[in-house]
């Protein structure tokens, strides 16, 4: 039987711990929350090498709550717990484990989003007026009974025999 030294031993979980890292192959170096042009609030979240593809995410409304998982993806940012207080967005945590990130928004309210990769970054924009509009497209279509009413369009509906035709 072979015995190891605390010196072998110590050696081993140290190349342990390194395949670990080289594991992962990226890493979230920052996020911080930023306003675009439109006044939304958009979360830019910055990795150490460039994204292939927009991460996998899902969104629950009980509480209001977006997540993104990212595979093989460390959290280097030194914190799991990051506060915004903004209107939409309450705080982000961000936790690592089983060989993925996962980062979690816990909103204020429910609320449409879109996430897009630029280089290094992806930038999740939380949109509280495309929400206003999904609103008020939903209300348009129980007053009127249709998609949209005509006023809306400039659009008027002339019936030839059996056939609804427009005529814009």
């Amino acid at each position: 039987m072979r015995t190891m030294t605390l010196t072998q031993l110590a050696v081993a979980l140290a190349l342990a711990g390194i395949s670990n890292l080289v594991a992962a192959a990226n890493g979230i170096t920052a996020i911080e929350l930023v306003r675009n042009a439109q006044e939304q609030q958009v979360l830019a979240v910055t990795f150490n090498t460039p994204l292939g593809s927009a991460p996998n995410s899902f969104a629950i409304s009980n509480p209001p709550r977006v997540a993104f998982d990212f595979p093989d993806t460390r959290n280097l940012t030194g914190k799991s717990q990051l506060p915004y207080a903004a209107s939409l967005l309450n705080a982000a945590t961000l936790v690592e484990g089983q060989g993925k990130a996962r980062l979690v928004l816990n909103l204020n309210k429910s609320t449409a989003y879109t996430s897009k990769v630029e280089d290094n970054k992806l930038l999740i924009t939380l949109n509280l007026l495309q929400q206003f509009e999904h609103a008020r497209l939903h209300r348009d279509i129980q007053r009127t009974g249709g998609l949209v009413g005509h006023e809306h369009l400039g659009v008027e509906s002339k019936r030839a025999s059996n056939t609804d035709a427009l005529a814009l």
